[in-house]
């Protein structure tokens, strides 16, 4: 961090050794062990935006010597961020605009958007997505899968379950959702291991995607800017414009697809609507607006709000890609995430708060 002035810099390390013994149905016993490692990262500098990043990893010893690049790459933004100046709202833009959302913002307005292909927020009433649904062009290509070493792989799911890769979104189309063994079977269709166990199993584990990978594009930098208004390279995690999805995503629902059927039935009737009004409100860390095909002013705060319907605006997919790694809480258990996703650009809308 040299060369900054900084409010505070701190890096916090978890490491856990995971061994477990799965009994399934047939008698047999899956067995497992799991080296997991995170570091997550938060600097302050005095004069720019707060920045704060999560690595994680299953690849052992070897997660240690990525470190370095790691925490240089961090400072370096840092640093460029503090020479830019950042403005501390957003550019005033009140219409829907064209939006570039650099590969960190993308994987994660990918992670939100793929919670609506979980089949318990298709039972819950929350999801607009059936299978054979266009969600975005036909550019659009994502995959659920289990890569070696990601800070999401696992050989079993909590079910006892291989995990297996599986297509969610190809040309465009919902092709698949993500089911337990349960729903697998009342859809008539087969589970790929996505029962993922809580950090800590403290909690039930969760129907959950495990490392997303959305396919690249072929637009190079300049041609993703040239024409849009604005650039956002990180953003925090959405909140969901809606009362009835969030208070069913913040519930403890016990670990049960049937459950979530029950608690359809008794969403109030001014919900009707509930399915076709998903909105996500994604709180801004930094931004830039473009001049040209330049990257002109930084900016942090505000918002960027973007609907489902607006994923099949995306009009460029980028050609390079980045992966991002986290935690997310579903129904109070927190679940490991990894998304690996290029750029893209889209119409969507900015707020100032």
């Amino acid at each position: 961090m040299d060369g900054l002035s900084l409010e505070r810099a701190r890096a916090s390390y978890h490491d856990a050794r995971i061994q477990s013994a799965l009994l399934t149905t047939t008698g047999t016993t899956a067995r497992s062990t799991l080296e997991r490692a995170s570091v997550e990262i938060v600097v302050d500098p005095t004069n720019a935006p707060k920045m704060q990043r999560h690595f994680g990893s299953t690849a052992g010893m070897s997660f240690l010597n990525t470190l370095e690049k790691q925490f240089e790459e961090v400072a370096s933004h840092a640093r460029k961020n503090a020479e830019a100046r950042c403005l501390r709202t957003p550019p005033d833009i009140d219409s829907p605009t064209e939006i570039v959302f650099g590969p960190r913002a993308a994987a994660e307005l990918f992670h939100e958007v793929c919670h609506y292909l979980e089949i318990d927020m298709k039972y819950f009433g929350s999801s607009p997505f059936a299978v054979g649904d266009r969600i975005g062009p036909r550019s659009l290509q994502i995959e659920d899968g289990v890569c070696a070493g990601s800070w999401t792989a696992r050989a079993f799911d909590a079910e006892g379950r291989t995990t297996t890769p599986v297509t969610l979104v190809s040309e465009g189309i919902v092709r698949n959702h993500l089911h337990d063994t349960a729903s697998a079977i009342e859809e008539e269709t087969v589970p790929a291991g996505t029962v993922v166990p809580s950090l800590g199993y403290e909690r039930p584990p969760r129907i959950h995607s495990r490392h997303l990978s959305v396919t690249a594009g072929d637009t190079s930098r300049t041609s993703l800017r040239t024409g849009a208004a604005v650039r956002i390279e990180s953003v925090e995690s959405a909140r969901l414009l809606n009362d009835a999805t969030e208070t069913k995503r913040q519930s403890s629902m016990p670990p049960s697809v049937q459950y979530a059927k029950d608690i359809a039935e008794t969403t109030p009737s001014e919900f009707s609507d509930e399915a076709t009004n998903q909105t996500l409100a994604f709180p801004i860390q930094i931004g830039y607006t473009i001049d040209g095909a330049e990257r002109a002013q930084p900016f942090t705060d505000g918002t960027v709000i973007v609907s489902l319907s607006d994923i099949q605006s995306i009009s460029m997919l980028g050609s390079r890609r980045e992966t991002v790694t986290g935690t997310c809480t579903k129904h109070r258990s927190t679940v490991p995430y990894a998304i690996t996703a290029p750029a893209i650009r889209l119409t969507a809308r900015l707020s100032p708060e």
